[in-house]
């Protein structure tokens, strides 16, 4: 590699960088050192967390009080139960602001929709289980945010965006998916 090439890739490298941690360093004080509710079912694997994992692996329960450790754009560490995670919540080519994609998963007072719940939908919910009737705001709390609504993936749409679809796909396995099928605001058939 020349070095002419070399200083233009330190110079793009630099510019990465320091643009990735603007967005944050702006958003780290709302969250670093806070106490954060969580506002979906995550699933973990040993301590890893994706937003848009498959429906296997250990509930972080929607409602909990986590602190958040450290934020970027990619990835915030947080303690839940004495427990350090790292939960993966960025993805390349989205276009929603690490501000935005942070606020589908943390708020900073216990979730709203949780409360309201009646016995049977909440008993479902913490066990990260979905059945024909429940709606989209218990299926967002117990499976979480979709992999895709139709075809189209769903880490650009806001959450107007997908609770305005009908069609909800999730990853159920490497292998296989889950598709909700809605009717009314409620799912009509579950196909697997």
């Amino acid at each position: 590699m020349s070095w002419k090439v070399l200083k233009h890739f330190i110079f793009f490298s630099f510019v990465i960088v320091t643009g990735c941690s603007q967005v944050t360093d702006s958003i780290r004080p709302d969250y670093v050192g806070k106490h954060m509710w969580l506002r979906t079912n995550l699933r973990a694997m040993e301590n890893k967390v994706t937003w848009d994992g498959y429906l296997s692996g250990r509930i972080l329960p929607a409602g909990k009080r986590v602190k958040i450790l450290e934020v970027n754009d990619q990835l915030v560490v947080f303690l839940l139960e004495g427990r350090r995670y790292y939960f993966h919540y960025g993805q390349a080519g989205s276009t929603l602001a690490a501000g935005e994609l942070l606020a589908k998963f943390f708020e900073s007072e216990p979730p709203q929709a949780l409360r309201e719940l009646e016995p049977r939908s909440r008993g479902l919910i913490a066990l990260g289980e979905v059945e024909v009737g429940m709606t989209k705001d218990e299926v967002l709390l117990s499976w979480g945010y979709p992999h895709r609504i139709r075809e189209e993936p769903t880490i650009d749409k806001s959450d107007g965006q997908i609770i305005l679809a009908d069609d909800w796909v999730y990853r159920e396995s490497a292998f296989g998916e889950v598709a909700l099928v809605f009717s009314g605001g409620r799912v009509a058939k579950i196909v697997r």
